[in-house]
């Protein structure tokens, strides 16, 4: 789940900072300081949207720079039991797919995709179906819903078994077919 989320905290602006704008020098610091970092309790920045920083800074004996009180505004992303996700194939093994689910990778178990038996074919770079019918590689966009996410989030896993998850493309030929007239029966017995 993406949200914005509102923070405060005390930013040091170096000396070679000084002759640029407050805003834009606090800015500068705050996202090299925040962002792609993942924040237990707060979830992964993904971007600092703005900041209001105190103009009065402090200053430390012995220390060059400048250090000032700042609300700051942050785009995160929480992963969410239960949660719809839409993603895309980054790495396949034996064992499943590798899902780029916003800034964090999810893995989706091979058990977890279609009822139809599955295996990996090394040869295609390909998850199969032993029908051969349906595949899935590297670059596929997916639908799945979030099935766990362990306490630091280092680890998700995702699940395709339900109506409407799947590959983006087999979702959208479902769709078509749902939407498609009924063709009637003629001369029937």
């Amino acid at each position: 789940m993406f949200k914005l989320v509102r923070a405060e905290d005390i930013i040091r602006i170096p000396p070679s900072r000084f002759g640029e704008p407050i805003e834009e020098a606090a800015l500068k610091e705050l996202r090299a300081k925040y962002e792609n970092v993942r924040i237990e309790g707060l979830g992964f920045v993904i971007l600092v949207v703005g900041a209001e920083v105190d103009p009065m800074g402090k200053i430390v004996q012995g220390d060059p720079c400048t250090y000032h009180r700042v609300k700051l505004d942050l785009l995160v992303y929480i992963p969410v039991v239960n949660e719809v996700v839409e993603g895309k194939i980054v790495d396949l093994s034996q064992f499943g797919a590798f899902v780029r689910i916003g800034p964090e990778d999810a893995l989706l178990h091979i058990s977890q995709m279609i009822s139809e038996p599955l295996i990996y074919d090394d040869r295609q770079g390909a998850i199969i179906s032993s029908k051969g019918k349906w595949k899935l590689a590297e670059d596929d966009k997916i639908r799945a819903k979030i099935v766990t996410v362990s306490s630091d989030w280092s680890k998700i896993g995702l699940s395709m078994k339900q109506e409407m998850l799947g590959k983006l493309e087999d979702i959208k030929k479902e769709i078509e077919e749902i939407k498609a007239p009924k063709k009637g029966k003629k001369g029937g017995k």
